[in-house]
């Protein structure tokens, strides 16, 4: 007994043996090294390469509407076209407020029988206007996603125009139309 203690004591611990470790990508390939996120892209689309071909039309047209969609700037830009400046030193950290939504086709998470942008534009000014007598109103005529309050975000957590707004608003006043990836958001600042 003593000598099987002596010897795993001479030999240390049992370790599991080490695999060889990967040859760098930028070695293999002449090029930088690619991020894990683009390595997953790339073996995600060449999985969706070899999949059979659907028969299930509305997962034809779900993958066709992913392929006619368009990159957006939605949250990108103020209301004018402007970038945002950079928030004065005097804004809160964290902001509450209240959100009326209404979405249009290609927004996220809108339904395919979603209005056409204009189309929702023009409704989003109207309940602009309400927001501005009766925010609850607005947000009851709102599209789903609509609350008087969201709770408490941080600074960095919205999109940049997004984030602007609401950080600049007074408590209590209601925010121009913007547009959101989710849609056209008009925000009334709670707290």
């Amino acid at each position: 007994m003593f000598l099987v203690v002596l010897g795993v004591l001479a030999r240390g611990p049992r370790r599991p043996p080490r695999s060889p470790a990967p040859a760098p990508l930028a070695a293999a390939q002449g090029s930088e090294p690619k991020r894990p996120a683009e390595e997953r892209l790339e073996r995600a689309i060449a999985e969706l390469q070899t999949m059979p071909e659907l028969d299930d039309e509305r997962a034809k047209a779900m993958l066709s509407a992913i392929a006619s969609a368009e990159r957006s700037d939605a949250g990108m830009l103020l209301p004018d076209g402007a970038v945002p400046p950079p928030l004065p030193s005097s804004a809160p950290r964290a902001a509450r407020f209240g959100v009326v939504v209404v979405r249009y086709r290609g927004a996220q998470l809108a339904p395919l029988e979603a209005p056409q942008r204009r189309e929702a534009l023009a409704r989003a000014i109207v309940l602009r206007e309400l927001a501005v007598k009766d925010f609850a109103a607005a947000v009851r005529a709102g599209d789903p996603g609509s609350t008087i309050d969201v709770g408490s975000v941080r600074r960095g957590d919205l999109e940049p125009a997004i984030e602007y707004l609401l950080f600049v608003l007074p408590k209590g006043e209601v925010s121009e139309v913007v547009d959101a990836p989710r849609g056209y958001w008009i925000m009334r600042r709670v707290d």
